[in-house]
């Protein structure tokens, strides 16, 4: 039943948080049981804790799952369609082509955060994630994206 539901709304590869599959019909360590039984069976596949996703098949048989920037992408940037977040600092120069430099840290400004300014480590990568004040984040990119290209 879970399987299905998962099959249904979620692609091979893409990112599944514990707290998106959550509704509050079952309880959690039910739910817990049945994602550590799909895992078993190899329907699904742990990614960090929360965190899992359908193994993507590939021509040589092996099970290729998300990246740790594709994991932050879903996680902070855009969930479920809607823009929650942009990157800063040298990765959004890099994005935009004036720098060549590709940042450790990859910094990002999100809505989906609540509380201060922290470094979080998804997989090997690092992210410093900060919280925006604003309540469209889209409106601020728009805005940086302009003043980067006026040269304001």
């Amino acid at each position: 039943m879970i399987y299905n539901y998962i099959k249904d709304k979620y692609k091979e590869g893409e990112p599944i948080f514990f707290s998106d599959i959550y509704d509050g019909t079952i309880s959690k360590p039910a739910l817990t049981q049945q994602l550590s039984t799909l895992c078993k069976k190899g329907l699904l596949v742990k990614y960090d804790n929360g965190i899992y996703y359908i193994p993507k098949k590939t021509r040589l048989k092996s099970a290729v799952g998300p990246t740790a920037d594709t994991v932050a992408k879903y996680r902070f940037i855009v969930k479920n369609g809607k823009v929650d977040g942009f990157y800063t600092g040298n990765t959004f120069a890099n994005q935009i082509g004036i720098s060549t430099q590709v940042p450790h840290v990859v910094e990002i400004v999100s809505n989906n955060t609540n509380s201060a300014p922290r470094d979080v480590i998804i997989g090997n990568r690092k992210f410093n994630v900060k919280n925006h004040l604003q309540p469209s984040p889209m409106k601020m990119f728009t805005y940086y994206k302009c003043c980067i290209y006026c040269r304001i």
